[in-house]
């Protein structure tokens, strides 16, 4: 099939080194390359879309079908003896295709100028909802001074300066972490894996499937073992979309995990 991903080539255009990601940078000119002809001309749908975050693993979660009209549509001809290349400098994801009689393509994504980095002061408020009340969160939100705000939930939990900055430094390498492995049409914190991650930390076991991911808390085989199964999105977007079989039986085992980072502790402490 020549119109899938598999058939697209990304580099930066200054070192010309294949790029195994799906993101580009603000500033980064990039190249493309398309194995099926040296020269053509491809449509570019962009998409600018707000995403909620994930509930957690106990709610009922019914996704909202995806708006696939893009936002605009753009053409772009690439060559495979281009060496200036494009920039993507508006947030949001472009979805490449050479095709336009079917939905396959490749996708490329612009996060925020930092990603997958954490810089931001904003950025460090919001991974914070995971561990926080609604109404609680709403009041941080509405702090003029994000850090004074992000600050103050920290050292409350940790108790002192000392243990907050472990917990920071733990918790906000998650967030980067997150955005590394599990990054698809949003970013990887914002995904279920992402929000499982953030809280649970590592797992100890990891079984992939073509179709699902089974992540395991504990011992193998241990009935008292925490069991994540998510399960692979057909999404024409990305080939790294999972979405958590959610159940109330986790309800428990998320609010323990949520106190025990509010109590200064760190929920496997890997």
């Amino acid at each position: 099939n020549n119109a899938t991903r598999q058939n697209f080539l990304l580099l930066p255009a200054v070192s010309k080194i294949p790029l195994f990601r799906n993101y580009v940078g603000k500033d980064e000119r990039f190249l493309l390359r398309y194995q099926s002809s040296p020269e053509t001309i491809v449509h570019v749908r962009y998409y600018n879309r707000e995403f909620p975050l994930p509930l957690p693993p106990f709610s009922q979660h019914n996704p909202t079908p995806f708006e696939y009209k893009a936002d605009s549509i753009f053409t772009l001809k690439i060559s495979n003896t281009d060496t200036v290349g494009y920039l993507f400098p508006k947030q949001g994801f472009y979805h490449i295709q050479a095709d336009t009689n079917t939905i396959e393509g490749i996708t490329l994504f612009r996060f925020d100028e930092d990603f997958p980095l954490i810089r931001k002061n904003e950025d460090l408020l919001k991974p914070l909802r995971f561990l926080t009340a609604q109404q609680e969160y709403e009041s941080m939100e509405k702090y003029s001074n994000k850090k004074a705000a992000v600050d103050s939930f920290w050292l409350y939990a940790a108790g002192g300066p000392d243990r907050a900055r472990e917990l920071v430094k733990k918790y906000y390498n998650r967030v980067q972490n997150a955005n590394e492995y599990f990054s698809s049409f949003i970013e990887g914190w914002k995904s279920d894996r992402g929000m499982i991650y953030l809280v649970f930390g590592p797992p100890n076991v990891v079984y992939k499937s073509s179709v699902s991911e089974n992540w395991i808390y504990g011992e193998e085989k241990n009935f008292n073992s925490l069991n994540f199964t998510f399960l692979k999105v057909d999404n024409p977007f990305t080939n790294n979309d999972y979405r958590l079989d959610r159940s109330q039986l986790y309800k428990t085992s998320w609010q323990n995990a949520v106190e025990m980072w509010r109590q200064g502790r760190i929920y496997s402490d890997k």
